[in-house]
């Protein structure tokens, strides 16, 4: 049986498969920063409101708090 020289070959289906799997991830990964960045908006958003409303709950206690002090 003659022995062929398969190095070469070899070498460029690493390179080539290499290069396949860069591809995915960095699609992937923008599809997930896509993703995050179009589910980011109502979380934030009711973080926000939740912020306001424990600050007016504060600004109720404190005044509730100085009104009872002035009696």
């Amino acid at each position: 049986m003659k022995r062929v020289n398969q190095t070469g070959s070899i070498g460029v289906f690493v390179i080539v498969g290499a290069i396949l799997v860069a591809i995915s991830l960095a699609v992937l990964y923008g599809i997930r920063q896509n993703n995050l960045s179009q589910d980011g908006s109502p979380i934030s958003s009711d973080l926000v409101a939740s912020e306001n409303s424990n600050k007016n709950s504060k600004k109720k206690h404190i005044s509730a708090v100085r009104r009872s002090k002035n009696k």
